[in-house]
């Protein structure tokens, strides 16, 4: 869902009430835009940096992973510093 300024300030209080209330862990995910193919190419060509390309091929795997499977995927940093999702 698109946060914006108003519902940044409801999720920060939601996330504090959940952390009150004992949740440990509260995974807040946050992409550019919907990756969609679009979307997607109009952010590499913007961004077309190399560093920065990986970086979106990363969101948009992990993007298409909640897509397909309606959950988080398990996302961790290489030694290289790539994110490795799975």
């Amino acid at each position: 869902m698109p946060i914006t300024d108003d519902l940044i300030k409801e999720l920060y209080i939601l996330a504090v009430e959940a952390k009150n209330n004992g949740q440990k862990d509260i995974p807040v995910y946050i992409f550019p835009a919907k990756l969609t193919t679009e979307n997607f190419n109009k952010l590499k060509t913007k961004y077309n940096e190399k560093t920065l390309a990986i970086l979106l091929e990363n969101l948009k795997e992990g993007y298409d992973y909640f897509l397909k499977n309606k959950t988080l995927a398990k996302i961790s940093v290489n030694t290289n510093g790539s994110y490795s999702i799975k």
